[in-house]
């Protein structure tokens, strides 16, 4: 894996939230910053649900797999 990956995300939901008791869902936009957008952007949704002990990232749709793995691959 790299070391580092940076990328911008925004909460899907609005005001305030408490985070031990309502899931948290965050789109995540990475490699949005990239001259070659057609082959590295890539989008996903990262969600939390720490009431029941879960953490969910899942890229957008298929098409995004491929950037999303060289991303994180290095």
């Amino acid at each position: 894996m790299c070391e580092e990956e940076s990328f911008t995300a925004i909460a899907l939901h609005q005001g305030h939230i408490d985070m031990a008791s309502e899931p948290i869902k965050i789109k995540i936009f990475g490699r949005d910053q990239d001259s070659d957008l057609d082959e590295n952007y890539y989008e996903s949704f990262f969600n939390l649900d720490l009431e029941n002990g879960f953490v969910f990232w899942n890229e957008k749709d298929l098409d995004y797999r491929e950037p999303l793995i060289r991303g994180l691959s290095g």
